[in-house]
Parts: structure tokens; C-alpha cells; sequence
């Protein structure tokens, strides 16, 4: 219990590592308690909060913090332990995303939303409803994803103004206003996204998380990059970074993704060598953490600033490794762009 409580006073000031290390020795010390079904408690949550932490600040293809989150699921035997299987299986589903694996994803939306409809908690109907909005979004089914984003929306209306609980990651509002977003984009619907990813970071300034602030500012440079306008995009993308490596750990995914739309702002603006060295490094940095959602999109801008600077054999190979990057055939909402 003093080492669970000592991690949460890290996490709560983002240290990372040391949360990590007093989490480690919380399992260490559960574990060589007699089984029991206090034993069984402490070590799911042992479990999950490690997986949640590792997997934000160490990438979410770290291949530890996914078996955390196994162990855990594999713990939460009872049909009691709602809030337990949430955990797990959303730290499953968000590491298949990042990793690319959208057949499992497909495979995991449904049990996430099956999950918290067992649950009177409307916070976790609404980050399962997230889920299912994001999968539609990456799989660029548009209108399916608004529909999801439209009942989280709703959802989070309910009770935004009296929920005092906020996660440790993120705010689910901010992420269905962000995902919202950048889904409207999409539609055609591009004055209402603008609007509505102001109103994300709005509200990301107001809960003053770092984790929603990146998240926020990241989404805010991809919409700006979808605009066509480099200036603006490349201010979003380095807010975010900034944001993200405020933790001696940073938050590798959103670093990596500011890297890439940083990237593309500098190269669009006529740095092409500088541009184009800026996504190499993110894509290589975002690979080694095991990511592998992001890598068509990255390869795909990658080859157009390629293309601009006459590198057409580069440009070409680079359009072939954003074909390859995915583990199947799976819909991706960046193939017309690429083809």
C-alpha cells in the first residue's frame, strides 16, 4: 500500500521512472503475499497502472507494459471486477492501435464496449465509445466514427461539470473533441473542425494536464497539415513536443508524431533537407518504440516532401514502405493520399 500510494505521488508530478520503479516493488512485495483475493486486487492494480504508465512514456509498442497488461486480465477471473477488466483491456486495445494491429483492435473494440456497458460508470462508456470512434476514424469509416464521437459528446455532457474524478492520461472530453475534430476534417466539415479542436485545447489548458495538452496540440498540427498550411502546423507540432518532453522520460509517442508534422511543416516551407531529416529521425525513433500506427501516414508525407525536393527514387521507395507498413489489408484512412 506505501509503495502504491508513493507511485501515485510520482505519477501525479510525472515522474516517470520512479513511479515505475515504487510500482515494481509493489508487485514484488504482492507477490509474496499468501493467495488471496487481496492479493489477486493489489496485483491487478499493481498491473494495470504499470502498463498504463510504461506504455505512455516508454511507447505504447513496449512490449513489457503489453504483457502487464495480460497478466492483469488474466487476474480479473470474477465478474466483479469491472473496473479491473476495463483497464486491461483498454491498455490492450491502445497497444494494438499504436502498433498498427487494427484486426486486433477489431477484435477488442467490441469486448472494451462490452465491458463498460456492465458498468453505471458513464467515464468509461465514454473512453469505450472513443475507442469505437478511433477505430472507424483509422479505418476511415467517417460517418461510423461521428456517430461514436456524437454519443461520447453526449455522454460527457451529462456529467462534465460535476465528475471531479479525472483520469491520470487523459480526459476522455478532450480526446472526443479532438478525435471529433480531425473526423469532421475528413467529412468536409472543415470550419466546424477547426472550432472544435480550439474548443479541445481550451479545455486541455483548463485541466492543464500534459498529456491532454500534447494530445491536443499533436491533433491540432494535423489538421492544420490536412489545411495545407505549414506555418500553422508547425507551431502546433513544436507545443506539443515541448509539452510532451517536459518529463525526464517524455512521452515518446507524441514526440515522435510532433517530430514527423514538424517534419513536413519545415520541408513544405522550403527547408527540405532539414524537413525531411526531422521525419526520418521521428519515423526511426517511432519504430524503435514499436510503434507501427502512424507509419503509412509518416512514410506517405515523408515521400511528398521527397518529391518536392526531386528525390524521386526515395519518394517512390518510401510510398512502397507506407504500402508494406501495416500488418494486413486492413482499410487505413491515409490510402487515397499514398495511391
Amino acid at each position: 500500500t506505501y509503495r502504491l500510494a508513493a507511485a501515485e505521488k510520482f505519477k501525479g508530478q510525472f515522474a516517470a521512472t520512479e513511479s515505475i520503479r515504487q510500482l515494481e516493488l509493489a508487485a514484488e512485495a504482492a507477490q509474496t503475499m499468501e493467495d488471496s483475493s487481496r492479493r489477486r486486487e493489489l496485483l491487478i492494480n499493481i498491473y494495470n497502472e504499470l502498463g498504463a504508465i510504461r506504455s505512455i512514456f516508454f511507447g505504447w509498442g513496449d512490449q513489457t507494459g503489453q504483457e502487464l497488461f495480460e497478466k492483469a486480465l488474466s487476474l480479473t477471473v470474477t465478474g466483479d471486477d469491472v473496473h479491473s477488466t476495463f483497464d486491461a483491456v483498454r491498455g490492450l486495445w491502445n497497444a494494438n492501435m499504436i502498433q498498427g494491429n487494427f484486426p486486433m483492435v477489431a477484435v477488442l473494440t467490441p469486448q472494451f464496449n462490452a465491458v463498460a456497458s456492465r458498468s453505471n460508470d458513464p467515464m468509461m462508456k465514454i473512453v469505450a465509445a472513443n475507442a469505437s470512434g478511433a477505430y472507424r476514424l483509422w479505418s476511415g469509416d467517417f460517418h461510423r466514427a461521428r456517430h461514436h464521437f456524437e454519443e461520447a459528446a453526449d455522454l460527457y455532457k451529462l456529467i462534465e461539470w460535476t465528475h471531479e474524478d479525472r483520469t491520470p492520461r487523459t480526459d476522455p472530453g478532450i480526446v472526443t473533441l479532438c478525435l471529433s475534430a480531425w473526423n469532421l476534417w475528413f467529412l468536409g466539415d472543415r470550419a466546424a473542425a477547426l472550432r472544435t479542436i480550439e474548443s479541445a485545447k481550451e479545455r486541455a489548458n483548463v485541466v492543464g494536464h500534459p498529456f491532454d495538452l500534447a494530445y491536443a496540440y499533436s491533433i491540432s498540427a494535423s489538421i492544420w497539415q490536412c489545411e495545407r498550411k505549414p506555418d500553422a502546423a508547425i507551431g502546433e507540432a513544436e507545443q506539443s513536443i515541448a509539452i510532451a518532453s517536459e518529463n525526464t522520460s517524455g512521452m515518446r509517442y507524441w514526440i515522435d508524431r510532433g517530430g514527423i508534422l514538424s517534419g513536413w511543416a519545415t520541408s513544405t516551407a522550403g527547408s527540405f533537407e532539414s524537413g525531411i531529416d526531422c521525419i526520418k529521425e521521428a519515423i526511426t525513433s517511432y519504430q524503435n518504440g514499436g510503434g507501427g500506427q502512424l507509419l503509412p501516414y509518416a512514410r506517405t508525407l515523408l515521400a511528398e516532401c521527397l518529391l518536392a525536393s526531386d528525390a524521386l527514387e526515395e519518394a517512390e521507395a518510401e510510398l512502397k514502405k507506407a504500402a508494406q507498413a501495416l500488418i494486413s489489408d486492413h482499410p487505413y484512412y491515409y490510402d487515397s493520399e499514398r495511391l
